[in-house]
Order: C-alpha cells, then sequence, then structure tokens
C-alpha cells in the first residue's frame, strides 16, 4: 500500500514540474517580443520575473505535495472515523426501532 502511495505521488509530482516546464517556455517566448528597453533594464526585468515564476513554481509544487501527503496519510484514519459514525448512527436507529 506504501509503494503505491509512492508511486502516486512521484507521478503526480512529474506532471506537475512537467506542466510548470511547459508553461514557463511560452512566457519565455513572450518576453523576447516586448518592446526593448535598455540592455540594463531588460536583463534586471528577465532576471526578477524568472526568479519569481522559479519561487512560484516552487511554492505551488511544495503545497500540492504536502496536500496530497496529508490526505494520503488521513485517508486510512477518515475511513475510520467514517466507519465509526455509520455504526453508531445504526446503533441509534436499532436502539429506537426497540422502544
Amino acid at each position: 500500500m506504501q509503494r503505491r502511495w509512492k508511486q502516486v505521488l512521484c507521478s503526480l509530482l512529474g506532471v506537475l514540474l512537467l506542466a510548470g516546464s511547459l508553461l514557463t517556455v511560452p512566457a519565455a517566448a513572450a518576453e523576447t517580443t516586448a518592446p526593448q528597453t535598455t540592455a540594463a533594464e531588460s536583463t534586471d526585468d528577465a532576471k526578477d520575473s524568472g526568479n519569481t515564476r522559479q519561487i512560484v513554481q516552487t511554492l505551488v509544487i511544495f503545497t500540492v505535495a504536502c496536500g496530497v501527503t496529508a490526505f494520503l496519510v488521513m485517508r486510512p484514519s477518515l475511513k475510520k472515523l467514517k466507519a465509526a459514525k455509520e455504526q453508531a448512527a445504526s446503533d441509534g436507529n436499532s436502539a429506537d426501532k426497540t422502544k
């Protein structure tokens, strides 16, 4: 069961990394067609936007990975809670019928 979780998590991270890299390629192409300013300004802007984009991608991937991991870890506990709740509800229904 743990192996399946690892496979799902790794495949999800792979898809996110691929999607992130595909999203940056069109954005980089759009930046090259922007109006030209001085060389120093355009270099600084390109560095800043590239760094910002990488930071945002890293944060998105990290957040999604944490959410998926938390869900996978908590799923067995949630199933137990749901089963206990259903059992309590069925016990309550059977107690009402016997009265």
